[in-house]
């Protein structure tokens, strides 16, 4: 789905602000929720759907720019989530050589993938540079709910994001 270039703009940012309003509610809703329960990502999905219509370039600003706000309204370590989030749009750009994006099948198996992939990266990044240890058990487990969770959920937010385009077909 290729809009027109005076289309294009508008709802890309809409796009953008729609993942905006996710890093603001985000940590309204893990205070709400935090017993311990699998952690929707809401940012892959938006992720692979704005490759999917706008290509690398605008995937990696997307992710460099949701990053950058997660840092600041996490007030942990600077960068750790550009970081992650711009290794998120790698995965996409490698991934979707091997997944048909136009697919259900497709979608999901990447989200997921890549889901599995970031769990494991921020566990690494954070061990890393914040000598945080983690449970094993309970990482593998969080980590496979929400992956498992994240990808199901993909085609339900593609096929509302598909009726929110201007050119919707």
């Amino acid at each position: 789905m290729h809009n027109n270039k005076k289309q294009e703009s508008p709802y890309f940012f809409l796009l953008w602000g729609i993942g905006l309003l996710f890093v603001l509610a985000r940590g309204k809703i893990i205070n709400m929720y935090s017993s311990g329960l699998a952690w929707f990502d809401p940012w892959t999905i938006l992720t692979v759907y704005i490759f999917l219509c706008y290509g690398p370039k605008k995937t990696a600003f997307f992710a460099f720019s949701q990053g950058f706000f997660l840092d600041i309204f996490s007030c942990g370590v600077h960068g750790l989530f550009v970081l992650l989030y711009l290794f998120v749009s790698g995965c996409i750009y490698i991934g979707s050589n091997f997944f048909d994006l136009e697919h259900t099948v497709g979608q999901i198996s990447l989200v997921t993938l890549v889901m599995l992939l970031k769990e494991f990266m921020f566990v690494l990044l954070t061990t890393v540079f914040l000598y945080n240890s983690f449970s094993l058990q309970t990482f593998v487990y969080t980590s496979i709910y929400s992956s498992i969770f994240t990808g199901i959920a993909t085609p339900f937010f593609f096929r509302v994001f598909f009726l929110l385009a201007p050119n919707n077909t």
